[in-house]
């Protein structure tokens, strides 16, 4: 069994999308980890809101390739989708944009097989789910870099949004 960390810098956003690849990944057989423990896969969904956050993401890089030399370094998120191929970031062995890490959990599977996949129990570290409700923006203020990295607002459906909350209500949240 691999051992996953997931990281999140950012948004609400990308707090809701982080929890759903753990869900997914936990479903899926792997071992949720914290970054802090011995990990072999790392998984970072990045912000690119300001150069800060751009700075921070290059940092956690960094602190995760010194905590695990030999570890698989996942980078995805807007900071990906805003660098595209122009980021530079020798401490990553893969790079995701937005549109690619909807796909993540398929493609960490084709990279880290798992020989007995049964599904982990998901350890939530909330009292509280964070649901997904609408994805980008398409209102292009002058200051903001969302809709470049999040592309056009996209808005789930309320059957769906009210399915989730539900089976999020029936797993304790």
């Amino acid at each position: 069994m691999f051992n996953i960390a997931l990281d999140t810098l950012g948004c609400k956003l990308n707090q809701a999308e982080t929890e759903a690849m753990g869900r997914e990944f936990a479903q899926a057989g792997y071992h949720l980890v914290s970054p802090q423990d011995n990990w072999d896969i790392y998984i970072l969904n990045t912000c690119t809101v300001t150069h800060v956050a751009d700075r921070k993401a290059r940092y956690q890089m960094r602190i995760a390739r010194r905590h695990n030399p030999s570890g698989f370094i996942c980078l995805t998120g807007c900071y990906a989708e805003n660098g595209g191929n122009e980021i530079s970031c020798p401490d990553a062995n893969l790079i995701l944009d937005n549109r690619q890490k909807t796909d993540i959990v398929n493609n960490i599977i084709r990279l880290f097989p798992l020989e007995n996949s049964a599904s982990a129990l998901y350890e939530k570290g909330r009292t509280r789910s964070f649901i997904k409700i609408q994805d980008g923006c398409d209102n292009f203020c002058t200051y903001c870099i969302v809709p470049f990295v999040r592309r056009y607002k996209n808005c789930r459906g309320v059957d769906d949004i009210i399915s989730e909350i539900n089976l999020r209500q029936a797993e304790g949240y």
